[in-house]
């Protein structure tokens, strides 16, 4: 006779399969709306109904659920519980710790072998942690988590509240879903929801397994590096086939993002975990499978533990990876033998080099694109120091209090020495306002600070460019860029 810790629980699974058919069917609808109405919004509607269709898949699948689970139904505020928790840590640590502390979007497309171990270390680990976290240290000690296939209910339900704060972030970087891009957005939506709802539901199969059956010290942090793996592998090949070069000058321009590859990959793999954890689950009902002593509270402890020590060392491992792609240069240097170093990822422009202007930018710092500019200004040869640096400070904020919107002098200070040349300081502040014809954004604050070193009848110019939330790093790299220059 199989015990209740050995049940199958039909609703669950059937609710999983509704789930993607379900998921699809929205995809179609979405699809299908835009060809037959191509409806219109007003800009103030686009937020919102965003906002609506992000928290659509987890709707579907609690409908489903409980439309399916009516013999013995889980209590509805224990599995809306998970989620929302699941949803709070991923506003309160996951997406901090992945967009600002590990600066994750801007590095992991450097390369191939970045795009996938920064996908599993830094964003698989942290995500799948996060999920088990939700499961682990709320619900697995209640009377109602007391049978295995309740981790994979648990599971997925961490997984859909994670996967709609992710959808939710996507909907408010974009300001909405525009209606002529319906389609696309929904099937971005439907991917995320298919991929963390089914790792989900694995992650919560390791915390059942390891709560029930009482299996060696380092299965859940297995099951966690298995899910994380996943979770990295299918980031990187979702980007892959979704991703195509674009033909500019051919009679018909091809290229660019198409989501549809990667709906099916996410549709695919959430069908495969799904058939995999049913069998699973079904091996466990047979003879020989029944269920073993409790495994003790000082292991469930350690191998709490453990999960934590192995996701800390995997995420630590995924920053030093960020810091050598980080630290790799490029070199440039000009016929009268100035030589730079800028960082490999930076984009350079030495369109107005003949004029002594060169720039450097970060294309993928948020916001403003952090730049770094070096110049040359002319000053009389036989002026002191201090009057050949003053000369060039009052030229540029000269210039560029015409050239900038509320362009401020803040700090001016003379008497540096940099690179054993007579030096000046000075920080400045201005406003970008991004708006034109086709942007809509709210003007920025932009924070400066220029080096000037004199030499001879030149002074030379380093200058930093960065909006308010990127300065302090930038300062840092400024820093960096100045010492590492070699002057002709």
């Amino acid at each position: 006779m199989t015990s209740t810790v050995s049940r199958i629980r039909p609703s669950l699974w059937r609710a999983g399969v509704a789930e993607i058919v379900g998921l699809l069917l929205y995809v179609g609808l979405a699809e299908l709306i835009v060809v037959l109405f191509r409806p219109t919004l007003d800009a103030q509607l686009l937020l919102p109904v965003g906002l609506l269709l992000a928290v659509i898949p987890a709707v579907i699948w609690l409908a489903f659920f409980y439309a399916q689970d009516r013999a013995a139904p889980e209590p509805r505020h224990h599995v809306l519980a998970v989620s929302v928790l699941g949803a709070l840590l991923a506003t309160a640590v996951g997406q901090p710790f992945i967009n600002d502390l590990a600066r994750a979007p801007q590095w992991l497309d450097h390369d191939v072998p970045t795009q996938i171990i920064g996908s599993i270390l830094v964003v698989g680990v942290v995500q799948e942690f996060l999920k088990y976290a939700a499961v682990r240290y709320s619900i697995y000690y209640s009377a109602e988590f007391d049978e295995r296939v309740d981790g994979v209910l648990y599971g997925t339900a961490a997984g859909l509240g994670y996967a709609t704060v992710l959808n939710v972030s996507m909907i408010v970087n974009s300001g909405g879903i525009a209606p002529e891009q319906l389609g696309a957005g929904v099937i971005r939506i439907v991917i995320v929801a298919l991929v963390q709802a089914a790792l989900g539901g694995l992650t919560g199969y390791f915390i059942a397994r390891d709560k029930f059956d009482a299996p060696p010290m380092w299965w859940m942090p297995a099951g966690l590096a298995l899910a994380a793996a996943i979770n990295g592998l299918f980031s990187w090949l979702a980007g892959e086939v979704t991703t195509s070069p674009l033909a500019i000058g051919a009679e018909s321009a091809s290229g660019g993002y198409t989501p549809w590859p990667a709906l099916a990959l996410a549709a695919i793999l959430a069908s495969a975990l799904l058939a995999l954890l049913f069998a699973l689950m079904q091996r466990a009902r047979q003879p020989g499978a029944e269920d073993v002593a409790s495994p003790g509270v000082f292991r469930e402890r350690a191998s709490a533990l453990l999960t934590l020590l192995v996701t800390i060392i995997a995420a630590s491992a995924g920053l030093l990876w960020r810091d050598a792609v980080e630290s790799r240069t490029r070199a440039y240097a000009d016929p009268s033998g100035l030589t730079i170093q800028y960082p490999e990822r930076w984009r350079i422009n030495t369109a107005n080099a003949d004029l002594g202007i060169v720039q450097v930018s970060d294309p993928f710092a948020p916001g403003y694109p952090t730049t770094i500019e070096l110049r040359r200004l002319p000053v009389s040869a036989d002026a002191s120091d201090e009057d050949a640096l003053a000369t060039a400070a009052n030229t540029l904020a000269l210039n560029r209090a015409r050239e900038l919107t509320a362009y401020r002098l803040l700090e001016l200070r003379d008497g540096q020495r940099i690179h054993g040349l007579a030096a000046a300081r000075a920080n400045f502040a201005f406003v970008h306002d991004p708006a034109g014809l086709f942007q809509e954004r709210l003007p920025v604050v932009v924070l400066g600070e220029d080096m000037m070193l004199r030499r001879g009848d030149q002074v030379f110019v380093f200058s930093l460019f960065a909006g308010q939330e990127n300065y302090p790093r930038a300062q840092a790299r400024f820093q960096a860029f100045v010492e590492a220059v070699r002057l002709p």
